[in-house]
């Protein structure tokens, strides 16, 4: 079925929003549709949709350009909308070709945006089924037509709930063998949540405590799963055993493992086969427990060791900064290292290393707020294209390859497709309305994508 939205252009057109539903109706466990833009896509019988009209004049275009200007969205039974960026002279008409059984697609009141025309196309309900799915819609004008697929993303938005103190925030996420979520707190937060990992179990809805034997001012500082199921934390402490690394087993039981670290902070646990790895910060140095043995060993590192991660091809990467910034790639088996240069000496300071299962790296390089790609097996490097104004601190990498980057100081997200070079923008959601975040952004084994926003733990499918 054919919208009957025609646009003859004039000066006239008035812009108008559409209305949104208030954040108190929204239920502790919602979804939405989020629309996000790809160019392509076959065409399929059409679905009922809505209608809308403005008029605006434009000068002429030579050919017609639609694009996806933005992705917004709500939850539960308020509205998704994304604009659609239309260059063209002459009337314009929107087809909606395709949506998901549950979905109403509507295309709204056009407005006017310099040469181009922007007309918003308002989804309204919720997928009725789950898994991929798509909204494919053809724009027309002046005898051309455009096709785009608009992917339909779900949403789940849980409100974390812990003792009485003040509002939970995250800094760092982890899954374990059956779906369960932990969540790290900050350095800086209250003692109970410096003390303890926050589980949180999608099956049963609902967050519970778990505790390392921890007191004073001891403060776990990172967290891992290792292979055999067991939870890793390393420990700041200033108690005579010094900063620790402990483990817990499925069955609660505690062992604490003292790794010569003095009061230092270590940080970075992560387990390997045979060893957990982690990092000294002021002794400069990269170290692995052995459990079984208790044995340490370490290694020198120039300048601070920051953002262990473990290759997909079983190195181990850190990232170096100050004088000479640059990844660095420990073999595991014969301790050697090799460097590969990043940004430029004495400024650059690459953040966030994370491991893609293509084997390549990405990181942040912050003072420019640019994210990279670095192969290790030819050294090269490549830059992702983000949205102007983009200021990056997180990523996470979902098995299938798809780049998250989350943006806090925005209060979004871009996508990036495995071997893209362009992202798409995901705006973050929350219950409460409030934009803080993404904090603590992880993709599970299941290719879902994590984050806490103001106290609430986001799940996007």
């Amino acid at each position: 079925m054919r919208l009957p939205l025609t646009v003859a252009r004039h000066p006239g057109c008035s812009e108008s929003r559409p209305r949104r539903k208030p954040a108190e109706r929204f239920a502790p466990l919602l979804a939405a549709a989020l629309l996000l833009a790809s160019c392509g896509g076959p065409t399929a019988p059409a679905v009922p949709g809505g209608q809308g009209g403005s008029t605006h004049t434009a000068p002429a275009v030579a050919s017609l350009k639609v694009s996806a200007d933005q992705a917004l969205a709500l939850i539960g039974s308020a509205d998704a909308q994304t604009l659609l960026r239309v260059s063209s002279a002459g009337t314009v008409t929107v087809t909606v070709d395709r949506a998901p059984a549950g979905l109403t697609v509507t295309a709204e009141s056009a407005r006017p945006d310099g040469a181009d025309t922007l007309i918003p196309l308002r989804v309204q309900g919720r997928p009725s089924t789950t898994g991929t799915q798509s909204i494919t819609v053809t724009v027309t004008s002046a005898g051309k037509s455009a096709t785009l697929t608009l992917p339909v993303l779900t949403f789940a938005v849980h409100p974390i709930v812990v003792g009485a103190g003040s509002p939970y925030e995250a800094s760092g996420m982890k899954f374990e063998a059956g779906g369960t979520v932990l969540l790290r707190a900050p350095v800086s937060a209250n003692e109970e949540s410096r003390h303890h990992l926050l589980r949180f179990d999608p099956d049963q809805n609902s967050f519970t405590l778990l505790g390392f034997g921890l007191g004073g001012f001891e403060t776990i500082t990172s967290h891992a799963v290792a292979p055999d199921g067991r939870v890793w934390v390393t420990v700041r402490s200033a108690l005579s055993d010094g900063s620790v690394l402990i483990s817990r087993d499925s069955a609660g039981q505690i062992k604490r493992h003292a790794v010569g670290a003095t009061a230092d902070t270590i940080n970075g646990a992560t387990p390997t086969a045979d060893r957990v790895w982690f990092t000294q910060y002021t002794r400069d140095r990269v170290a692995a427990l052995n459990p079984a043995s208790g044995e340490v060993t370490s290694y020198a590192v120039e300048e601070n060791a920051e953002d262990l991660t473990l290759g997909a091809n079983g190195h181990l990467y850190y990232t170096r900064f100050y004088a000479d910034p640059a990844i660095i790639g420990l073999d595991p088996a014969t301790g050697k290292t090799t460097a590969y240069r990043v940004g430029i000496p004495g400024k650059s300071l690459p953040d966030a290393l994370t491991a893609a299962p293509d084997g390549t790296l990405w990181f942040i390089e912050v003072r420019t707020g640019t994210v990279w790609n670095l192969n290790p097996a030819t050294g090269q490097q490549s830059q992702l294209a983000l949205p102007a104004g983009a200021r990056p601190t997180e990523l996470a990498v979902a098995p299938d390859g798809t780049l998250w980057v989350g943006d806090s100081t925005q209060a979004r997200l871009y996508r990036a497709q495995s071997g893209g070079t362009s992202t798409l923008t995901v705006p973050v959601l929350t219950q409460n309305g409030k934009a803080a975040g993404p904090h603590a952004l992880a993709a599970g084994p299941d290719r879902r994508v994590w984050y806490e926003a103001a106290g609430q733990l986001v799940r996007l499918d």
